[in-house]
């Protein structure tokens, strides 16, 4: 009974450190799940500014290929930019920008984008509004010309505000 006794009391001492050490490794697990969370947060961040940087920089470097282009070929490109001090784009006053390309007296509005969504689709909407209301010019034609269109229904919301979308070259008749 005395040697059950002592193997009782090892064993209880030995379950004790076994509990003590799961505690600690639970600890750890948090931290290192808490460290996680905090890299992917920052990795996030970071991937989307990236992203956004070289967005920014495609589109630029698209547009004056384009406008290059096309100019050569005789047909007009311009940037209209306006002051929307009423705010009927962004819901406050904000500046205005389009892409314009003129021939034979046809006029088509876009827009560069290095992708697209159904946001977009609106707020583009919304500043060709704009820009037929401040000008009076009429606008022949709608485009947004994108690598990648979210498929939720972007494209559907651009076939009702008669936008056409740009984004394979088999798209291009």
């Amino acid at each position: 009974v005395e040697r059950l006794a002592e193997a009782q009391a090892r064993t209880e001492e030995r379950v004790t450190r076994l509990e003590e050490a799961v505690e600690r490794l639970a600890e750890a697990q948090r931290r290192t799940e808490e460290e996680l969370q905090r890299f992917s947060r920052y990795f996030d961040m970071k991937l989307t500014a990236i992203g956004a940087r070289w967005g920014v920089d495609s589109e630029s470097s698209f547009r004056a290929a384009m406008k290059y282009i096309l100019e050569d070929m005789g047909i007009q490109v311009e940037q209209y930019r306006a002051y929307d001090s009423e705010g009927m784009v962004f819901g406050r006053p904000s500046s205005i920008e389009l892409d314009l390309i003129v021939k034979d007296g046809k006029l088509i509005v876009a827009e560069i984008k290095s992708s697209v969504n159904r946001a977009d689709i609106s707020l583009f909407e919304k500043k060709v509004d704009f820009y037929i209301q401040e000008t009076g010019r009429q606008v022949d034609e709608k485009l947004i010309i994108s690598p990648f269109v979210d498929p939720r229904g972007t494209e559907e919301l651009a076939d009702a505000f008669g936008i056409k979308i740009i984004t394979n070259p088999e798209d291009i008749r």
